[in-house]
């Protein structure tokens, strides 16, 4: 489950990196992480990568989603990248 305050964190945080994100925008990325099971803690990494790395005006569903799922599969880009560093 996701926290009210960590949802209303990530919202204003998200309003002042992109300001021309409306309610309704907000209203369906919270149904599709609730959708996708996100944790509190998920979602805020989602938001986190989003405002760290969209080159675009405005993000979409697609990237704060694609960015959690990508932690969870092995065989991503980022996890071969970071075992190829020496991480474990």
């Amino acid at each position: 489950m996701i926290s009210p305050v960590v949802v209303k964190n990530c919202e204003k945080d998200l309003h002042t990196a992109f300001p021309s994100l409306d309610e309704e925008f907000f209203k369906l990325l919270l149904t599709r992480v609730k959708a996708h099971g996100f944790t509190s803690e998920q979602l805020v990494s989602a938001v986190q990568k989003v405002i760290d790395n969209c080159h675009y005006p405005r993000p979409s569903i697609a990237d704060f989603i694609a960015g959690i799922e990508a932690e969870d599969d092995p065989f991503s880009p980022e996890n071969i990248a970071f075992i190829e560093r020496g991480g474990m």
